[in-house]
């Protein structure tokens, strides 16, 4: 029998930028430790920048020392590295800063740093980061209807026969961790005149062993068996933004991958889906490659609507 196992692990602790790729990643209750962690912001607008507007994001690179002490931040255009340390003092200066329309607390890391991507991007912006005690919970008009039944019965019903989930996450979107099938993309790549490669999705893990593509929109609980044995519920389909239309690697759009996507995986709502979103339902474990993952509990597939 054939199982479902992970083959990539992606961490991606500056959001919106290049990450990096390990064979084993310990989590926390807001998803892969370090892991968007860190965001930029337009001084002028004091909110989130990302891909969508700003492609050659994708060419900043972002990596952690061996260490884990230091962040590091590499562009194209400056030979200088950028070392941001990890841990942030013990009474940080608080900032008030906006993610997608909601205010969230945030530690901003210097002039240094903000003046070496302001001046790769050619536009004013701040590096932030997550305070260690960071809470931010997803909208619940976010999850899918068998998520909401879930939180509905373990957060405010406190029903105690349903393991609970944890909502928390850093900067990224919506959910701390995004899952991929590598038969998913297998299947769009069938439609799509131009190869897209996996990275475009940004996910934190690969998987491979599915029977279908796109099976991972049918998952309700999985466990994924490695080092520990942990619980990840599926919280609802990654409902793609242009950031795929990127080439990571050129740091421009140049394929309209939510044209394709749209042709074949749009939901009601006109959006085209891509991906699942987990999670977590213990505060810390350790996720790697080779690991199996087990579907607990499946769910029926969103409905999708004709090109």
């Amino acid at each position: 029998m054939t199982m479902i196992t992970i083959t990539d692990i992606n961490i991606f602790p500056l959001k919106s930028c290049k990450g990096f790729t390990v064979k084993s990643w310990p989590y926390t209750d807001k998803g892969f430790k370090f892991d968007r962690e860190w965001m930029l912001i337009s001084v002028k607008r004091n909110c989130q920048i990302t891909q969508r507007e700003y492609p050659k994001m994708s060419l900043i690179e972002a990596s952690l020392t061996e260490s884990l002490e230091y962040l590091i931040i590499k562009t194209p255009d400056n030979p200088l590295e950028l070392r941001i340390p990890t841990k942030l003092p013990d009474y940080p200066k608080m900032d008030t800063v906006v993610l997608f329309g909601n205010e969230v607390n945030a530690v901003d890391m210097g002039d240094e740093a903000a003046d070496h991507l302001s001046a790769f991007l050619n536009y004013k912006v701040r590096l932030m980061k997550t305070p260690d005690d960071h809470v931010r919970k997803p909208a619940q008009e976010l999850f899918d209807d068998s998520m909401n039944d879930v939180v509905t019965k373990t957060v405010f019903n406190n029903d105690k026969s349903l393991v609970a989930p944890i909502l928390n996450s850093s900067f990224a979107d919506n959910f701390p961790f995004l899952v991929i099938a590598d038969i998913s993309l297998e299947d769009l790549n069938k439609k799509a005149t131009d190869q897209i490669e996996m990275l475009r999705f940004r996910p934190n893990i690969v998987v491979t062993g599915t029977k279908q593509p796109f099976e991972e929109d049918t998952w309700h609980f999985i466990e994924i068996n490695g080092e520990n044995k942990s619980g990840f519920y599926c919280a609802t389909c990654c409902d793609r933004c242009t950031i795929p239309n990127v080439n990571p690697s050129k740091g421009v759009k140049d394929v309209d991958v939510r044209v394709v996507l749209s042709s074949f995986r749009r939901n009601n709502k006109n959006q085209p889906l891509f991906g699942v979103y987990l999670l977590c339902t213990s505060k810390e474990g350790t996720i790697s490659v080779g690991d199996t993952i087990q579907v607990v509990k499946s769910k029926d597939p969103p409905q999708l609507i004709s090109a």
